[in-house]
């Protein structure tokens, strides 16, 4: 699939969520992969916009992580690339997996910048 624009990002990333509200009963990750500007935020936004999320989304790029809570889903969005070190993501305390009373999606940007040992291991990965 090849997307042109931002606005066909946002529908394709919105259809996306909007499958996974009534799909999903434990916690998922998904890793987004691709060069500065290719469209990983744009992405989340459009998948946290389509699993039920209707306030404004910042971008993590310097908070580093976003938490969201919808009415099904706790949603991490987490954007690696300022880490420098892997131990990072401990001391973030992201190796944890979540014990929440709803399932958590973790949308990581720049998953290479950490190992994925890292991230709590009953993560089901999408992408």
């Amino acid at each position: 699939m090849i997307i042109s624009s931002e606005k066909q990002m946002l529908k394709v990333a919105n259809n996306f969520g909007s499958s996974l509200v009534n799909n999903l009963n434990q916690n998922l990750i998904i890793y987004l992969k691709g060069e500065l500007g290719s469209g990983k935020t744009t992405f989340s936004k459009g998948l946290i916009k389509g699993m039920g999320y209707q306030d404004l989304i910042t971008s993590p790029t310097f908070s580093i992580i976003e938490r969201i809570e919808t009415i099904e889903f706790y949603i991490l969005h987490i954007d690696l690339y300022r880490i420098e070190r892997p131990e990072e993501i401990i001391e973030l305390e992201l190796h944890e997996e979540p014990n929440n009373a709803k399932p958590t999606v973790m949308i990581i940007e720049w998953p290479e910048r950490s190992h994925e040992s890292y991230f709590a291991c009953r993560y089901r990965n999408l992408i």
